[in-house]
């Protein structure tokens, strides 16, 4: 929602941001932004720290507008969106696994 077009790269996922939005969990928007970036669709474009700066995040389908103030080399970005648009790493990290199409018990082959 808060992507304009022009501030990919300064993009912010903190629980004081989230929570007006219905973000509630800590915990949920913890693992919500660790499932992103290990997916390669959200990058880190700035660290956090304590006490007031938040960490920044890029969309990895666009390509990146905000430049001043940035941890991330533009170079690495590049590199890194590359991968997301080879497809390479958009397999789902957790939660999927492969079903069975009948119990695997008392079924005769």
């Amino acid at each position: 929602m808060q992507y304009k077009g022009h501030n990919n790269g300064k993009l912010v996922a903190c629980a004081k941001y989230l929570k007006p939005l219905g973000w509630t969990s800590a915990d949920t928007i913890t693992r919500a932004k660790r499932d992103l970036l290990n997916s390669e669709l959200l990058i880190e474009t700035r660290k956090g720290r304590c006490p007031n700066r938040a960490a920044w995040y890029a969309l990895a389908w666009y390509a990146l507008n905000q430049l001043d103030g940035l941890d991330i080399n533009p170079a690495h970005f590049e590199r890194m969106r590359t991968a997301y648009h080879r497809g390479t790493s958009l397999v789902p990290i957790s939660g999927v696994a492969r079903q069975a199409t009948a119990p695997n018990y008392g079924v005769a082959v």
